[in-house]
């Protein structure tokens, strides 16, 4: 019975969509200093338990809950796009200022992170010009062979390969 089998994979395929729903939720109460529902929240931080999450939520700055339950928001308005309009041309065709708004702060924190990831592998000029709010850096993973470590480049668009990143 094929229905049995893809029903069963959509009901199954919920949970993670249900799982990711409540993070995102949870991260959003965070966000905006907010209790939430009293009936609510609890089933939220019982979901965020479960995921193993709940010290490392503990942890996190109001601005790190909203760019995280943005990046989530973004996912559902993507995918919601795409069940809406499963005809569109691949590639980036969002123009929706929600999706564009979702997607721009869930980005934000990209630039930090891969500073922190490898600071060893930024001269000061290029974390500068990475953490420059506001400012343009254009940052390109260039893995080398296996045990070699990537380099960064920040502050200009490489038309290429760099000289030296083989």
């Amino acid at each position: 019975m094929s229905i049995d089998l893809i029903i069963g994979t959509a009901f199954r395929l919920n949970t993670s969509l249900e799982a990711l729903a409540a993070l995102g939720a949870r991260l959003r109460l965070l966000a905006d200093h907010e209790p939430g529902h009293p009936a609510v929240t609890p089933l939220l931080d019982g979901a965020v338990d479960a995921m193993g999450l709940s010290q490392a939520l503990q942890t996190l700055s109001a601005e790190q809950a909203r760019t995280v339950a943005d990046a989530i928001r973004a996912f559902f308005l993507q995918a919601a796009d795409l069940m809406e309009r499963p005809q569109r041309a691949p590639g980036w065709v969002f123009d929706d200022p929600t999706v564009l708004q979702s997607q721009g702060r869930a980005s934000s924190i990209q630039p930090a992170l891969i500073a922190s990831c490898a600071p060893q592998a930024l001269s000061p000029d290029q974390t500068a010009a990475l953490l420059t709010e506001g400012g343009f850096a254009q940052v390109s993973v260039l893995p080398r062979p296996w045990k070699a470590p990537l380099r960064f480049v920040a502050g200009r668009r490489p038309s290429g390969p760099v000289a030296g990143s083989h």
